[in-house]
């Protein structure tokens, strides 16, 4: 959509890779060339890189997750993440929507400052 966040949020440093959710950032990518190479449910951003990284050389990869999805479950895959001690960087976008699905208002939706309170919270 024009002025979407994920227009340019899928872009990632030359040589790096990114997993994304079946949101947003999974179809923008199919408007131009992507790093993107492998995609999941919605709420499980980045977790197949804890299945990938021990078999792979790629030491990093990024993952988008959008602030909507983040409120309904990916906090669970950040989680996860830092549970299993893989090297990602997530992307949160913030919007305060669920732009996926019609733009509604993110249930459960706090500030940025409780956002980042409850991340670093989580290792």
């Amino acid at each position: 959509c024009s002025g979407c966040p994920h227009n340019t949020s899928t872009q990632v440093p030359d040589g790096s890779r990114a997993i994304a959710g079946i949101g947003c950032h999974y179809m923008a990518t199919w408007l131009s060339a992507s790093t993107t190479q492998t995609f999941c449910q919605m709420g499980g951003e980045g977790v197949p890189w804890i299945g990938q990284a021990p078999f792979t050389q790629t030491r990093h990869v990024f993952a988008n997750l959008g602030d909507g999805t983040y409120f309904h479950s990916g906090l669970l895959a950040i989680r996860a993440a830092v549970a299993a001690g893989v090297n990602i960087t997530y992307k949160l976008l913030y919007n305060d929507h669920v732009a996926m699905t019609g733009a509604q208002p993110a249930i459960g939706i706090s500030g940025v400052p409780d956002l980042v309170t409850t991340l670093l919270a989580e290792g």
